[in-house]
């Protein structure tokens, strides 16, 4: 509660993003706040951080050790970070092993399981990186293999030297094209090797 407190007075977050969205009045507005809560993105029970009025979303942005650093507000297509863009995770922080390796897909709503951690963006470098001592499971969105840009930003990730001062990529979720991680259950996907998939696609 208290990094949420600390979001709250930091980014003078009442004026520039929930009330506006929600024209709460400011006592209503710190209960709501007070309120964010774990609890499931969707109805495929994401178990993200969120809370939720009307047609808006309010995803908390954590660290992997679980320090709070932002609020991602999702309003249909329309996506803004208020404080700092991190990963959305059910629980306090992360975890992983090579016998559990995290799930990193792009979106909040990607996140169908417990072990589904999401960039609010696009899979980058950078988030190997940060998840240094970290197994990941790469899952992107199925339509990065028809976009050059987005497919080369990915195929980067898997290359030894990220590798080497980043997280341990255990392989590639691949999707039929053009489909998202939550249309698609865990046993209709296809793992590849960072190296097969190197392959496959460069």
């Amino acid at each position: 509660m208290n990094s949420l407190l600390r979001l709250y007075n930091e980014y003078n977050i009442m004026d520039v993003a929930l009330k506006e969205d929600y024209d709460l009045s400011p006592t209503k507005f710190r209960e709501v706040f007070e309120l964010l809560l774990p609890g499931p993105a969707s109805i495929r029970h994401s178990a993200l951080d969120r809370y939720k009025l009307g047609p808006k979303d309010v995803f908390l942005s954590r660290r992997p050790d679980g320090e709070l650093v932002g609020l991602a507000i999702v309003d249909g297509r329309n996506r803004r970070v208020i404080g700092h863009r991190s990963f959305g995770y059910a629980g306090t922080h992360l975890f992983s092993s090579p016998d559990d390796p995290i799930r990193l897909v792009e979106g909040p709503y990607d996140c169908i399981g417990k072990r589904d951690v999401c960039v609010f963006g696009s899979i980058s470098v950078k988030h190997i990186k940060n998840l240094k001592g970290h197994v990941v499971l790469l899952c992107p969105d199925g339509d990065i293999w028809q976009d050059n840009m987005k497919r080369a930003s990915f195929l980067r990730c898997l290359r030894p030297l990220y590798q080497s001062f980043g997280a341990s990529i255990a392989g590639v979720e691949l999707l039929s094209k053009g489909l998202d991680p939550a249309e698609v259950p865990y046993h209709h996907r296809f793992i590849l090797s960072p190296q097969k998939a190197i392959e496959k696609y460069s």
